[in-house]
């Protein structure tokens, strides 16, 4: 249960949510999301709820699981398949997976990537709709569940806020 949580993430400013195990900072990060439901009040992103957006990688990107990924396809036909259903261009894809230091194996099934790998691949996958310096659109917000790696893209990412939920 996550009871009388208020927060704002400000943009270009990199935001840590620190607790110890079992403190519910998935579940609140679930929830930001959408994909869980609270039990009262809202959660607002840019003053929508994630739910109602209607292409919500240009505005929140997340990793909940950098396991939770297809171990049959490359990193790059995984990119690609979430940039086709958001709008996003092949060339955003290719810019997120040299951001993150991948770019030399884009084209290896993720299966084969170390744990560190994946929380990359994870990185460039909240990444992917953030504005590169061609597209400069405002207010993004990036949730991450990842490594301290994230604070710098995130924080750097065109004025993102970042939200970055860690253990302590």
């Amino acid at each position: 249960m996550v009871n009388r949580l208020s927060f704002t993430a400000s943009p270009g400013v990199v935001t840590g949510f620190l607790g110890p195990n079992s403190s519910r900072k998935s579940t609140t990060m679930r929830i930001i999301l959408g994909l869980d439901a609270p039990t009262s009040g809202a959660t607002l992103v840019n003053g929508q709820s994630c739910a109602t957006i209607d292409r919500p990688m240009h505005t929140v990107g997340a990793l909940l699981d950098a396991g939770a990924m297809p171990g049959g396809r490359s990193a790059s036909d995984h990119l690609e398949f979430l940039a086709r259903s958001n709008g996003i261009g092949r060339r955003r894809v290719a810019e997120v997976l040299d951001e993150v230091g991948l770019s030399e194996v884009a084209g290896k099934r993720i299966e084969g990537f170390s744990l560190g790998m994946r929380q990359r691949l994870g990185i460039a996958r909240a990444l992917l709709g953030v504005p590169g310096l061609a597209d400069q659109a405002p207010r993004r917000a990036v949730v991450d569940h990842g490594q301290v790696q994230f604070a710098r893209l995130g924080g750097d990412a065109d004025g993102a806020p970042g939200l970055v939920p860690q253990r302590v």
